[in-house]
């Protein structure tokens, strides 16, 4: 019995994914490429010719992570509107078992459960923007709720030092993402302080600053070549 026991909240886990995967998968076949989506295409055929994007076209802001994804889904199953919407997919499925673990660590295995549910089979708004390619859409909510994670982690838990530098890599990567990190990132600091203070004295911030520089150094590249650009758009 014991080996089913342990495999039953994976098994719970699968169901989510697929029940988020109808839910998702529902809307595929409505959606219309406007301006947005196409540019988000069009990066990733080039990505494919071999050019490197930094963000996303026109504008020195919005990382071009979901085109590059895009692109190597285009390199596996050719371009085409349907395989474009896969990218953003693969993060809202992401969200849904980030959801169920995070939840599960915090409050226990009825919350992963419920947490999950709600995630998989969510508002019209955030099931629609799972396929919407519009380059950080669904990206922030998912690197915000395994910022929120890490934060909990680093609180609450042992935090060895992979814990700090994991922390620091994704706040990097979202801040290239978007600006939009921004209001999680605020969020997760005060959380820490209001905790204890005293955890930002900690040795271990450093490797959060280092991640963070490391994860971003796309943005942080543009920036110092071409006049803090981001900061002054």
């Amino acid at each position: 019995m014991k080996p089913n026991r342990e495999l039953a909240p994976w098994a719970d886990l699968a169901g989510l994914l697929l029940l988020a995967l109808a839910v998702r998968l529902a809307y595929l076949p409505y959606v219309n490429l406007d301006a947005d989506m196409a540019v988000t295409g069009l990066m990733a055929r080039h990505i494919l010719e071999g050019q490197l994007p930094i963000f996303f076209y026109g504008q020195p802001f919005c990382g071009a992570i979901e085109a590059y994804v895009a692109a190597a889904i285009f390199a596996l199953a050719g371009p085409s509107p349907q395989t474009l919407c896969l990218a953003p997919l693969l993060a809202a499925l992401a969200f849904v078992a980030l959801a169920w673990l995070a939840a599960r660590d915090m409050w226990g295995p009825a919350a992963g459960w419920w947490t999950g549910l709600l995630a998989a089979a969510p508002p019209y708004y955030f099931a629609i923007h799972g396929v919407l390619p519009r380059a950080a859409y669904i990206e922030i909510p998912l690197f915000s709720l395994l910022l929120f994670w890490l934060t909990f982690r680093l609180v609450h838990r042992r935090a060895g030092s992979w814990l700090y530098l994991a922390y620091g890599l994704v706040a990097g990567l979202g801040f290239w993402t978007h600006f939009l990190i921004a209001y999680a990132l605020l969020a997760a600091a005060l959380y820490q302080v209001l905790a204890d203070w005293r955890m930002l004295l900690r040795r271990g911030h450093a490797l959060i600053w280092l991640g963070f520089f490391v994860g971003g150094a796309p943005l942080w590249w543009f920036n110092l070549t071409h006049h803090w650009e981001s900061f002054s758009f």
